[in-house]
């Protein structure tokens, strides 16, 4: 799963690389909301699966 992660964090990692700190607080920011989307998108299937289970 972290192999998957990299390449990820290196994209965001180019708009800020002249200043170390702030690419850094960047690439941290951008992997908190990474993920976070994957924990909105688990939760989101298993509220599918629970419906789709209640309906069957």
């Amino acid at each position: 799963m972290f192999n998957a992660l990299i390449p990820y964090y290196k994209i965001f990692s180019r708009n800020t690389r002249t200043h170390a700190d702030i690419n850094f607080f960047h690439n941290e920011f951008c992997l908190l909301f990474y993920f976070l989307n994957i924990f909105q998108v688990k939760i989101i299937f298993l509220y599918i699966y629970k419906f789709f289970i209640k309906i069957a």
